[in-house]
């Protein structure tokens, strides 16, 4: 049975060890490096070649959607670009709340003190 984390995102929980978790991270760092080739090549004119869109599977009735996606809000202290006060983080990709981190798709995060609770590490 999923979680409603599971449901809503591919993230990484590193709670149960790295041993769980290495194939999946080693499998998302493949996807995200594919992704990140593709950009590279739209940046450069040359994407998508004619071979891919050849075998890439087809879309019917489609239509544009939103998907939720978990990331953290609270308080931040000492971020880059927003600041100190209250922030939404990007997507979730990766997180030990044990260990007190999360890694979002744009950075790190320490994990200070948890909503209602104290701190977490």
């Amino acid at each position: 049975m999923s979680t409603f984390l599971e449901s809503v995102t591919k993230m990484i929980m590193l709670d149960r060890g790295l041993a769980h978790a290495r194939p999946y991270l080693i499998a998302e760092a493949v996807r995200l490096e594919r992704l990140a080739a593709d950009l590279r090549y739209m940046a450069a004119g040359v994407y998508p070649p004619v071979a891919e869109i050849d075998q890439a599977p087809v879309i019917d009735q489609w239509t544009l959607a939103t998907r939720s996606m978990v990331s953290l809000v609270g308080l931040g202290t000492g971020h880059p670009h927003l600041g100190d006060g209250p922030i939404r983080t990007t997507e979730i990709w990766a997180i030990d709340t044990t260990a007190g981190w999360a890694r979002t798709l744009s950075r790190l995060y320490v994990l200070g003190q948890a909503a209602g609770r104290g701190r977490e590490n």
